[in-house]
């Protein structure tokens, strides 16, 4: 099937070459092009190769699938109880499945981690961060430790949110 699709600009064509994969008669670029949930998702895939082309569009149908309708976003970023431990958020559920492949010692630090930047977020749910608090806590964190640990801590946040979305 050789189908073809318009794009807004009307000067690009999109033709299909494989399921959800169309390659632009203008650029060569592909794109993948599918709907989730009745949504159409349509993106750039930066590449000219086929090959790497199909395995790119794999890994975006993967992303995009695991996503959940909101289900991080209602997390707070970290809950501890009385005792200063780690009971819940999307900090926690993180931690959990990263820890099935690390050192003890690495848990520890990224617990380390997770503490400072919770007391940065206390009280913020997942889906109210935004470039504001990232600013706000770069700014005030940063004069207060090594550069080193500011990339650590900012590492585990980066995960933590990838890992959210």
């Amino acid at each position: 099937m050789n189908t073809e699709l318009s794009i807004a600009t009307g000067q690009q064509t999109l033709k299909r070459v494989a399921t959800n994969l169309y390659r632009s008669s203008q650029s060569g670029v592909y794109y993948a092009i599918f709907k989730r949930k009745r949504r159409q998702v349509k993106r750039s895939l930066r590449t000219t190769n086929r090959e790497l082309a199909r395995r790119r569009l794999d890994e975006l149908r993967h992303k995009i699938d695991r996503l959940k309708s909101g289900d991080a976003k209602t997390l707070p970023f970290a809950e501890y109880d009385d005792q200063h431990r780690l009971i819940g958020g999307l900090a926690k559920r993180w931690l959990d499945i990263t820890s099935t492949t690390i050192d003890p010692s690495t848990r520890d630090r990224y617990l380390d981690n997770i503490k400072q930047l919770s007391s940065f977020l206390h009280g913020i749910r997942v889906g109210n961060i935004g470039l504001n608090e990232v600013d706000d806590w770069a700014k005030a964190r940063a004069p207060q430790c090594s550069a080193e640990t500011f990339n650590k801590e900012r590492d585990v946040f980066r995960r933590i949110l990838e890992h959210g979305v």
